[in-house]
Parts: structure tokens; sequence; C-alpha cells
């Protein structure tokens, strides 16, 4: 026992390390050169901030709408979010499920310490002829954390989790977020995050995201995503690659489409699901009730790539400091 619990103090340490070294590494680098001229540089300068800002805006009253994960991640304020939902799908694929996230923010910290809570449970109803399927990333569970954010800088947005995941066995972990906004053009903007994690039972891992994105109007946005995850109990590297376009049609109702593939490379590279799915999503009570149908057409590697189409039903409810409706 004493030995376990000094395997776990020296992997912490080590991750900590990693982190601060990562952190390091991302701030030191050439000095960019800059026009000499005060007048020429601060228009330069000034047209650059308000385009991404613009760009940024668009981007996050979007996610925002559709919640996003990059929105869940970087909440700062108070929220509570259930979540209630029911998928019928063919060959044993049919579920139910509930998911509670709640974000507290805690006082007197300038809203940079926050108490995250979030829990998940499944229900499955298989068919009577489908193969039993083992869901290593959706498994029930439920998790508690302190996240720290260290704001905006100019090497991007880092933010620090450290908390216990109940599985149902608890489980400590620690994790850090980085990303940061380049813009391409006037109109694209890449988006890299990236993720390093250490779990006292798993032992570490990371995940890389990049998402390349365009606002089309004041109320549309096209993405390219591509995620990549490597761990000590992943299947080599488990990747998703998505292509979505999302619009909101007012405050309360939207639409978005969506292309995705997923899989993994070990023991070998292959795609184990292709992915098209239409969302509607829109408030059924004021701005806080809202109903989400989500038809899709999946095709499983298991199933021969046949398609399997289903549709997902979700209420959900939110809770958090009321805005003015435009």
């Amino acid at each position: 026992m004493e030995h376990h619990k000094a395997e776990i103090f020296s992997n912490a340490v080590v991750f900590l390390l990693l982190s601060i070294l990562f952190v390091s590494q991302a701030g030191s680098g050439e000095i960019p050169p800059e026009i000499s001229h005060p007048g020429i540089r601060t228009l330069l300068d000034g047209t650059h901030a308000k385009i991404t800002k613009t760009m940024e805006d668009i981007s996050y009253r979007i996610d925002t709408f559709f919640v996003d994960e990059r929105v869940d991640e970087e909440m700062k304020n108070s929220r509570l979010r259930i979540r209630v939902g029911a998928t019928l799908a063919e060959a044993g694929r049919s579920e139910l499920y509930q998911r509670t996230s709640l974000h507290l923010q805690l006082p007197r910290t300038e809203r940079r310490l926050q108490f995250v809570l979030d829990s998940f449970t499944r229900d499955e109803y298989p068919d009577e002829e489908a193969v039993p399927r083992i869901r290593e990333n959706d498994e029930n569970r439920v998790e508690a954390a302190l996240r720290y954010v260290f704001g905006d800088t100019d090497i991007g947005h880092m933010q620090f989790h450290t908390g216990l995941s109940f599985k149902p066995d608890p489980e400590f972990y620690m994790k850090t977020r980085w990303r940061k906004i380049f813009p391409i053009t006037e109109k694209w903007r890449f988006y890299p995050t990236q993720f390093f994690f250490w779990k006292s039972r798993d032992g570490f891992g990371e995940t890389t995201r990049a998402d390349i994105e365009r606002p089309l109007s004041d109320d549309s946005l096209f993405r390219i995503r591509a995620e990549a995850t490597w761990s000590e109990i992943s299947s080599g590297l488990e990747f998703i690659a998505l292509m979505s376009y999302s619009q909101t049609l007012s405050n309360l109702r939207g639409w978005g489409i969506a292309l995705s593939a997923e899989g993994d490379t070990r023991p070998s590279a292959v795609t184990e699901n292709y992915r098209m799915a239409f969302k509607y999503r829109r408030a059924i009570h004021r701005d806080w009730l809202f109903l989400e149908v989500e038809p899709a057409i999946d095709f499983f590697r298991e199933d021969n790539y046949r398609a399997s189409p289903g549709i997902t039903f979700q209420i959900e409810a939110i809770f958090k400091k009321k805005k003015k409706l435009r």
C-alpha cells in the first residue's frame, strides 16, 4: 500500500514537471518583428484584434447555442446543465442516457477557480441477437474536480484540473489544457488545443485537437476538426475527424449537419465508424429548456459498414444567470 502511494506521488510530480516544461517551452522562442512606425503599427494591431474578436464572438455564440465541448471546457460562470435523452437505433444500439454538468464559480478568486461536477449514466437496450459492445470511453462515471484558469496570455489560454473520477471505484486524476487562436486570413482561423492528463490507475495520456473554422455569416459556422488521443491503455492512437456546418436561426432555434469518422491504430489502423448526422435544436420553454432532435446514419465496421439509421431525442435544462433576450 505504501509502495502504491509512493508510486502515485512520484507520477504526480512527473506530471507537474512535464506541465511546467510545456508552458515554459511554449513561451520561449524568437521575438516576432514589428513595424516601427507607431501609427501604422497601431492601425494594423487594432484591425487584427477587431477581426479576431469578431470571429471569436461568432464562434462562441454558435458553440454556446449548440453546447460544443469547447464551451464547457472554458466555462467561467456558474452554470448547471441537465440532459436526458433516448436513442432509437437498430443492432442493439438503443439506449437511455442522463448527464449532469455543474460549473460553480468559487468566490473571491477572480473567476479563476471553479468546482466542476460531471456525471454520466447510460442504460442500453440491446436486441436479442445483438453482439455485446464495450464502451470504454463512455462508461458510467461521476467526476468531481477543481479547475484553475490561468487566463489568456501571449502563449495562449491555460487551465489545470485535479479531482476524482468514480467508475465506480475512485481514481485520482490531473489534467492540463492549452489552446490558442491563430488567424489564417480575415475569415479563416486555426484553433489548436492540447491536453495532457494522468490518472492514478490508467497512467499518462494526451489529446491533440485541431480546429479550422470559418464564420460564413453572423449566425453560421463551418468547421473542420481533427482529434487524436494516446494513453497507456488506448488502442494505439484513437482518432476522430469531423466536418460540420452550424447555423442559428435565432437565439432560440438552430440546426447543424456533420460528417465524421473515428477509429484507432492498434493493432492496425482502421476506421471503426463513419457517421452522417443532422441536428435541430430549439427552446420549448423560455430560454432555458431545449429540445434537440438528431437523426443520423452510422456505418460501423463491426457491421461491415452497413448503413445503421437511428434518431436521438434530448431534453436539456440550463440554469445560469439570466440574460436579456434579443
